[in-house]
């Protein structure tokens, strides 16, 4: 069996364990298995969904699980890892997961390998994604508690995600936001679109130098729509270099759109986090 600790701090203190999973946003399903199972312990000792929780409790949920995904070897650039979190630094033309389980030849295929090589046996658990073009910081949940955590936190807008592009043409303004709502293109599958009836997208942009007739900005989405950066970019006549889906007909091996930096509370300890990447050779 797994597991999953942790410390009970005074905003929890005197919520019971039922309330307690509720407020982590973790599912009725779930709560009920560990209801069945017998899985919850604190400070050692069994515990019920209706024990009190008393600051500085140890609390411990037990889970059994395997992978998910077939394990496969291979270059796995971790950026960050405790036993909650792995935080990874997705290549570029390589997609997060298969079309199907059996599917190989991913991202999560790399994760459950690494998984495997640790004897991890854990359910493979991206809580955002990245396009199949775009590299950068991505985030890995080792179990149902975090996962369940970051997921509200992602909803809520508590996991800040900064990003940079290399862009076509001169901006004529230094900073700047994008507010533009996002909806598919129904002439085109692949594609999406401004649409006044799609999704609300917000995108804040920073022009940080220009590079002969380009500009290289910092970027923060408030908002996580599917290819929201790009067809925003798009949409104001700045079309990300390698974007030949919205814009950049030239033939290019690398989209230069990087997710270059994170910051967030550990789900479980509070911890501040902020990494932050250096843009990759090619990207120069």
């Amino acid at each position: 069996m797994d597991k999953v600790e942790l410390v009970i701090n005074s905003k929890n203190q005197g919520l019971t364990v039922k309330e307690f999973l509720k407020r982590c946003n973790v599912g009725r399903g779930r709560i009920e298995q560990l209801r069945s199972e017998h899985a919850i312990y604190i400070n050692g000792n069994l515990a019920t969904l209706e024990t009190i929780l008393n600051k500085d409790d140890h609390l411990c949920f037990l889970f059994k699980e395997n992978l998910d995904f077939v394990p496969e070897r291979g270059k796995l650039s971790i950026v960050y890892e405790d036993e909650y979190l792995l935080i990874v630094n997705k290549p570029s033309n390589l997609l997060i997961h298969p079309s199907d389980k059996q599917g190989k030849g991913t991202l999560v295929n790399l994760v459950s390998g690494y998984y495997a090589s640790h004897k991890l046996k854990r359910k493979i658990r991206y809580i955002h994604r990245l396009d199949f073009k775009t590299t950068g910081l991505l985030i890995f949940a080792k179990d149902f508690l975090t996962e369940a955590i970051l997921n509200m936190m992602m909803k809520d807008g508590l996991i800040e995600r900064y990003y940079i592009a290399l862009v076509k043409n001169h901006f004529s303004h230094k900073e700047g936001t994008i507010d533009a709502p996002l909806g598919r293109d129904r002439h085109n599958s692949q594609r999406y679109r401004v649409n006044p009836k799609g999704k609300r997208a917000i995108t804040k942009y920073q022009v940080l130098q220009k590079s002969g007739e380009n500009t290289l900005v910092a970027l923060k989405i408030i908002t996580g729509r599917t290819h929201q950066i790009r067809v925003h970019l798009a949409y104001i006549n700045h079309p990300i270099i390698g974007d030949d889906l919205y814009g950049d007909t030239k033939d290019s091996k690398n989209l230069f759109l990087q997710a270059n930096e994170l910051k967030f509370r550990h789900p479980i300890s509070g911890e501040y986090i902020n990494l932050k990447l250096e843009k990759p050779e090619w990207f120069k």
